[in-house]
């Protein structure tokens, strides 16, 4: 009987203090997860104020790639007196495959879209200029090969050369990081 009397007021304590354990288990257990995802979220806050800068200036030196892979700015700065077709297709190709290589560890920064459409602008400028100077002789002044690429560029519809579609994409691309 006295076993039945100690049972009747320790079994309703042990029962609560059972419910108060799960219950104080549980808000650690969701203490713990809410501290973790702050930390988280703050190491992820500290690391986007380093790699963004870095993604920028990804964004940035491919910018100047295209720039200086456009007719505009490549023509005048490769030629060189002198040159005919055959050198100057050859200075034109290494101008842009430098500029590409220069700028290969940008790929980690940018997104791969971006770095993929970079790598099509720089093939699709070498191909033009392979293309239109195999419709030249290899002896011919460079500056007929110049004024072939050149003419290309104005019949090409404003906005859609393809360096010019890439500067597009890269701000599109930027504006959406910001």
């Amino acid at each position: 009987m006295e076993i039945i009397e100690i049972l009747k007021y320790t079994l309703p304590s042990v029962v609560a203090l059972v419910g108060v354990y799960l219950l104080v288990a549980k808000f650690l257990e969701e203490e713990r997860g809410r501290m973790q995802a702050l930390q988280k979220h703050q190491i992820s806050k500290e690391n986007q104020k380093t790699t963004l800068p870095l993604r920028l200036q990804a964004y940035e030196r491919l910018t100047l790639f295209m720039e200086r892979a456009h007719p505009n700015s490549l023509l005048n700065r490769v030629r060189e007196p002198g040159m005919n077709v055959a050198a100057f297709r050859e200075a034109l190709n290494l101008a842009i495959r430098s500029e590409y290589e220069y700028n290969l560890s940008q790929q980690i920064f940018v997104s791969p879209e971006v770095w993929k459409l970079t790598t099509q602008i720089k093939d699709q400028m070498i191909n033009l200029i392979h293309q239109l100077a195999d419709k030249l002789p290899a002896e011919a002044p460079a500056v007929e090969l110049a004024k072939a690429i050149f003419n290309y560029t104005i019949e090409v519809e404003e906005g859609q050369f393809p360096t010019e579609v890439g500067l597009r994409y890269l701000k599109e691309e930027v504006r959406a990081i910001l």
